[in-house]
């Protein structure tokens, strides 16, 4: 459990470990259901009551070896709910990957990748205050059972290898995933930055703005731009920054 300061209040936050469970379910059995509802093609609608999904999946960068995701989005999440989201994170299913044939390949295979690539950064803030265990990266590593992948079609667009569709696949997932709970209902929005280098490349520099709901319902103002002054006023993100996160609201 981390605590951080909003607006004067000291707010505990729980950082969920994999064995650690939510709704009757250990944390890597919804990382399963992540991977499911990452690649399906209406993300909208598949929310659960009890851990909202937030999806980060990094997209090639065709002129350079990285896979990059930079940018901003909002969400509304209830009370609740606990948050499960990926800071980097690697999933080997055996339609890609056809020779890993067995579960124990699979994940042999993940937890490999992990390995192989030095983490140069791995940072979670809320409102500018970390809350990872920088002493204890492991309690944020997380590994899956077997679990089956359906693949959807059209094929996905979004992904930096493309998932066969048309049948059910094999799949196991190893990464550090971030499971949090204890938000307390709130009319302005949390500032959850997102923040990794490593995995092959991999680059992630995310903020969501988390409006967090007593209840279902509850409407929330989410235009960007007084937010995003505030942001800047705040020193969470620089006017440069800003420019080019928001180049629609400058």
């Amino acid at each position: 459990m981390v605590s951080i300061d909003r607006n004067g209040n000291k707010i505990k936050v729980d950082l969920l470990s994999q064995n650690d469970e939510v709704g009757g379910k250990k944390i890597s059995e919804w990382i399963a259901d992540w991977w499911n509802w990452s690649i399906s093609s209406r993300i909208d609608l598949n929310q659960t009551d009890d851990v909202y999904f937030l999806k980060i999946l990094p997209k090639p960068n065709e002129s350079t070896s990285e896979y990059r995701a930079e940018y901003t989005s909002s969400a509304v999440v209830l009370e609740r709910q606990a948050i499960l989201f990926p800071v980097l994170n690697t999933m080997i299913d055996d339609g890609t990957f056809p020779t890993e044939d067995t579960h124990t390949k699979r994940i042999t295979m993940a937890r490999n990748e992990n390995n192989a690539s030095p983490i140069n950064l791995l940072s979670v803030t809320i409102d500018g205050q970390e809350i990872l265990p920088k002493s204890d990266l492991n309690k944020i590593r997380m590994s899956t059972a077997e679990f089956e992948l359906e693949a959807i079609n059209p094929p996905l667009v979004n992904l930096d290898f493309p998932i066969p569709t048309g049948r059910v696949l094999r799949a196991a997932s190893d990464g550090y995933f971030a499971c949090i709970k204890g938000l307390k209902a709130d009319k302005n929005p949390y500032y959850l930055r997102i923040r990794a280098q490593g995995i092959g490349g991999y680059v992630v520099n995310i903020l969501y703005l988390l409006y967090v709901a007593s209840k279902e319902g509850i409407q929330f103002d989410l235009q960007l731009k007084p937010k995003v002054d505030k942001m800047i006023r705040k020193n969470i993100i620089t006017f440069a920054q800003a420019k080019k996160q928001f180049p629609d609201i400058f």
